[in-house]
């Protein structure tokens, strides 16, 4: 009679181990797919708030140009905030899908004199 090797995994033993995986991959991949979604969206809200900061910080310094003859708001591009060095090349890039932002900050001045920029996916007018 012919022994058979005792060490060798059985056809049955292998096509549960592959069935196991598929289970496994099932789970974690949409798990995976969701936790990068949700990484990119936390990148993209941080990069919102850290132009947001920025434009703050240059309108105060430039608020005679910015906000002239008492006016309390204005729409900044992020194309002129790039021009006057108030952001890079890589601050302006949507972690969320790799394309350019272009849309517009509106800052404004509150009674107290404190600015409060906001950032908006919609292109400035004019």
């Amino acid at each position: 009679m012919v022994k058979m090797n005792e060490k060798a995994f059985t056809l049955i033993e292998l096509l549960a181990v592959i069935v196991i995986l598929a289970v496994i991959a099932l789970v974690a991949v949409p798990t995976v797919g969701r936790i990068i979604s949700q990484n990119k969206e936390k990148a993209y809200q941080n990069q919102i708030f850290e132009i947001e900061r920025a434009t703050e910080g240059f309108v105060a310094e430039n608020i005679s140009e910015i906000l002239p003859d008492d006016t309390t708001s204005a729409k900044l591009s992020l194309t002129l905030l790039k021009e006057r060095d108030v952001v890079e090349d890589k601050d302006i890039i949507n972690p969320k899908d790799g394309s350019k932002m272009n849309g517009c900050v509106t800052v404004s001045m509150d009674e107290n004199g404190q600015f409060h920029a906001k950032y908006s996916e919609t292109p400035c007018n004019g």
